[in-house]
């Protein structure tokens, strides 16, 4: 069975997963012994590990878990909000108040309707988000949402959007709201081939560019509904 490395610089916010590691380490050590031949000695000794192990990962579990608004999430979640917040002038606890779902102390949803963001850059450390909603803001750069590869539906309409390049990765997405932004050209989208739904309109220099025409065709081809 192959040993398990343990980075001893991790960072605070991967402490949890380093906790798990050392258990799965410990519980590696156990399974690998004979117990038909191992001392009592070995035995008991690595039964103490793991059971040490087991603790210290219960412990950061909850070390890791905040609880906002009725729901617990991990700690750097919350800190993301909270420097969400801090970066656009806005209340922490206005945004904590977007928390609409969460599993196994992820954000999985989220919603931020109407409070002037603009930088959503600390959005880079809530990794698990299926359903964004952030109608509504001042946003202009998407690049902080290119990782976010478990993202179903995504809306971004009233905001000053010109390049959606960012999502271009984002192949599972099914659902997508770009209206009323600054678009000029969408090629990007032809690689989201999951797609069910679409909007568009309210992008006034859309129809300036002929390959756009192509990239709504391609999408109708793959069974997306197009809203222009």
């Amino acid at each position: 069975m192959s040993q398990r490395h343990i980075d001893p610089n991790t960072e605070p916010e991967d402490s949890l997963k380093t906790a798990y590691l050392r258990l799965q380490l410990a519980r590696d050590n156990l399974v690998k012994i004979d117990v038909n031949t191992a001392p009592l000695k070995e035995l008991t000794t690595h039964t103490s590990e793991l059971q040490e192990a087991k603790n210290n990962f219960l412990e950061e579990v909850q070390r890791n878990l905040v609880e906002v608004n009725g729901h617990s999430i991990l700690r750097h979640e919350y800190e993301a909000l909270q420097s969400l917040a801090k970066l656009n002038g806005r209340d922490a606890d206005a945004l904590l108040h977007g928390i609409v779902a969460v599993k196994d102390g992820r954000i999985t949803q989220l919603r931020i309707h109407y409070k002037g963001i603009k930088d959503i850059s600390p959005l880079t450390r809530i990794q698990r988000l299926e359903d964004l909603d952030l109608l509504g803001n001042q946003i202009e750069d998407i690049s902080p949402l290119a990782g976010h590869h478990e993202l179903r539906c995504l809306r971004l309409w009233s905001n000053q959007i010109e390049d959606i390049r960012p999502l271009s990765g984002l192949i599972g997405l099914k659902e997508l709201w770009l209206n009323n932004n600054r678009l000029v050209d969408i090629s990007s989208l032809q690689a989201l081939g999951e797609m069910s739904h679409v909007t568009l309109h309210e992008n006034d220099s859309l129809a300036e560019i002929a390959a756009n025409i192509e990239t709504i065709r391609t999408l109708e081809e793959q069974g997306c509904t197009v809203y222009l």
